[in-house]
């Protein structure tokens, strides 16, 4: 017995159709059948159906804000209606404009992208993901969440047109106050408030797109240097032929009980307004009118303290600067009329049509500019007669604005002389400045020096005899835009000395042994003793005992031995009494004019039983008195300051001040201080009731 089998698809045809078709998401379903015949009998078996779900592969999301513009042959107009949001009963409706936002046809809505927006208007959210398009003979539906930091909306896009991939629904936005109310269909917000919306694709989680604007797109009054804001600066509103006008708020001329919302039309910067419905406050430099009626408008700016207005700085440099919202500021963004070729950011007019919003920023030179001078001279100690030269540099700091007409004045001290033909500018030999009648102001100019770079001049001058000997200030500043911008003031000093030493005295001396009475010259001198004058200047003794002291300013000195380093068993003596020594021998007062010579004389007399200091001076037919003994080496200045001692060697525990030492004598400006203390103890230290730092 023969069976014949026959195996049947019944969704062959739909298979076949799908392979030749453009591949879509859809749900394939397949049954088989079994036919065959069992002793001349036909028998049918039906199996299972397995079903296919298809779905489109990945594409990226794109969302994006939109706003309404008036129609023109450059907008195509979309269809936004059939949107739907979701309650806060969690339930979704469809979605219906309040009458405050006007007449708008959702069916074709005139847009345009957009990321700014003003409270009360309708922002449009559009969404692009073409594996959404899941059936191409409807008009399907996505959902959207859309946030403030105060609301929250779920809103369910709607497709423009059957197999467009491309969804849209409207939301209208309110003002606060009142305070905001999540899942009420409406998107409460305030100035300078921020919307987030967001999406994830729920057939590709990974695939998620964003969107933020900004709304109410009040303009800026800011700084040109920095594109920092700027309060308090006074924003007049003009009409045409600038003639007082009128403004309105967010309501419009549908006020509380049906009066128009007046809106004033001078505002201040950084401040706020209050209306007969609600209160404006305004961002730091924002400024705001509403609503205004359809024609030309100007706005005038009084600036704070410190600012000008209209800027001096071009748009196409102050457009580089970004505000306070992370936008790059709207400048010169509306054609001017004949004779206005800054256009509205710069007093210019511009026009309100329609239901666009309009933003303006206005930028304000500050008067202090960004401008930072520095100088510097050859020398810092010159006399009369020398040449001096001079390097001074004028940076513009501003990384964005160039600074224009920029110049260097220069103020030379009493005395100083240019020298012609020494001026170079970059290194370049350019012509002489313009000097002032007394030839002590120079004027040096510069041209434009870039954003972020600098000018630097170098010129010589001579230093005059009619110049005072001291402290000689030379002053000089940096000034661009003629005088709006200037620099700090740099200044440098020289000090003018006396070439002829006629501004210091010396001090000369000797230092012998013997008993008085005896002539100094016959005596023999004392080496290695020193002697220190009351500022700390010292001077020891050479091996016949002389000395002398250099270049001391003019006044009254005190001159005195260091009695530590006098020799063992002599003592200082008065050979000569005068009120210089003031009954003190080892100590003289010294007064001396510039340019004097004076001597200051010691006398060291052997006590009994000691030996002679020193050999006398070789005098013919003096005989000498006794063998000379050995002078005391003094110590080098590394020795005598603690440095190369090792305070650890041969210490007990115990607390002590081991430097210095009661017979100190300080060489330098700084003293060395060692203490020595327990472990448990911390260590304070003062100098004339001033706590010092260890």
């Amino acid at each position: 017995m023969r069976t014949r089998l026959a195996l049947t698809l019944t969704a062959l045809a739909a298979l076949l159709g799908a392979a030749t078709a453009e591949v879509r998401a859809q749900t394939i379903s397949n049954t088989a059948a079994l036919t065959f015949e069992k002793k001349g009998e036909t028998r049918t078996i039906i199996s299972n159906t397995a079903t296919i779900l298809t779905q489109r592969p990945p594409t990226p999301a794109r969302l994006t804000f939109l706003r309404l513009v008036p129609p023109s042959g450059r907008v195509t107009p979309i269809r936004a209606e059939g949107g739907q949001c979701r309650n806060s009963a969690g339930a979704f409706a469809a979605i219906a404009l309040p009458a405050s936002t006007g007449s708008v046809d959702l069916s074709a809505a005139s847009v345009q992208p957009s990321n700014t927006f003003r409270a009360g208007d309708v922002v449009f959210i559009s969404l692009a993901d073409g594996n959404r398009n899941l059936d191409a003979l409807s008009r399907e539906i996505i959902e959207v969440r859309v946030n403030t930091d105060a609301d929250e909306e779920v809103l369910r896009l709607r497709e423009t047109d059957v197999d467009s991939a491309v969804f849209v629904a409207p939301i209208a936005t309110v003002a606060m106050p009142p305070a905001a109310v999540k899942f009420d269909c409406q998107l409460s917000v305030t100035n300078g408030t921020d919307i987030h919306a967001s999406y994830v694709d729920s057939f590709y989680p990974t695939d998620i797109g964003v969107a933020d604007a900004l709304v109410d797109p009040f303009g800026f009054v800011f700084s040109s240097e920095d594109g920092s804001p700027v309060n308090g600066a006074t924003v007049t509103l003009l009409g045409a032929n600038n003639l007082p006008t009128e403004a309105f708020g967010d309501d419009g001329l549908n006020g509380p009980g049906g009066r128009p919302e007046v809106y004033p039309t001078t505002v201040i910067t950084g401040t706020g307004v209050t209306t007969i419905s609600r209160a404006y406050q305004f961002p730091p430099g924002g400024y705001r009118f509403p609503l205004l009626r359809q024609g030309s408008y100007r706005l005038i700016v009084t600036p704070p303290a410190g600012f000008r207005w209209p800027s001096s700085i071009a748009p196409a440099q102050v457009t580089l600067l970004v505000g306070p919202d992370g936008q790059p500021f709207i400048i010169n963004s509306f054609p001017s009329q004949p004779g206005e070729p800054q256009g509205a950011s710069y007093g210019g007019s511009f026009p309100v049509f329609g239901i666009a919003p309009i933003k303006v920023d206005l930028p304000v030179d500050p008067l202090r500019g960004s401008l930072v001078m520095t100088k510097n001279a050859s020398t810092g100690i010159a006399s009369v007669g020398d040449f001096l030269q001079y390097t001074v540099t004028l940076a513009n700091r501003n990384r964005v604005v160039e600074q224009r007409n920029s110049l260097i004045i220069d103020t030379l001290p009493v005395g100083f002389r240019f020298k012609t033909g020494s001026l170079r500018i970059g290194g370049v030999a350019s012509p002489d400045p313009l000097l002032s009648a007394d030839g002590r102001t120079l004027t040096v100019q510069l041209g434009t020096i870039p954003a972020g770079e600098s000018r630097t001049i170098t010129y010589i001058t001579q230093i005059g005899p009619a110049t005072p000997t001291g402290e000689a200030v030379n002053q000089a500043e940096g000034r661009a835009e003629g005088g709006i911008s200037s620099s700090n003031r740099a200044t440098v000093g020289v000090r003018i000395t006396n070439g002829f030493f006629t501004d210091a005295f010396t001090i000369v001396g000797r230092i012998v042994e013997g008993q008085c009475g005896i002539d100094s010259k016959s005596r023999p001198g004392v080496g290695g003793v020193r002697l220190t004058l009351e500022d700390g200047t010292y001077v020891v003794t050479d091996e016949d005992g002389q000395y002398h002291v250099e270049g001391v300013r003019p006044g009254t000195h005190v001159v005195q031995i260091d009695l530590s380093t006098i020799p063992a068993g002599y003592e200082v003596v008065a050979c000569i009494r005068n009120t210089r020594t003031a009954g003190r021998a080892f100590s003289q007062f010294v007064e001396g004019q510039g340019g004097s010579l004076h001597r200051a004389d010691f006398f060291l007399r052997r006590k009994a039983g000691a030996a002679s200091a020193g050999a006398p001076k070789s005098t013919p037919g003096t005989p000498s008195s006794t063998a000379p003994i050995a002078p005391p080496q003094p110590l080098d200045d590394a020795e005598a300051a603690g440095g190369r001692t090792d305070w650890l060697a041969g210490q007990e525990p115990g607390a002590a001040l081991l430097f210095p030492r009661p017979d100190y004598n300080p060489r330098a400006p700084v003293t060395r201080v060692v203490v020595k203390h327990l472990p448990n103890q911390r260590v304070k230290l003062t100098v004339n009731g001033t706590s010092v730092p260890l």
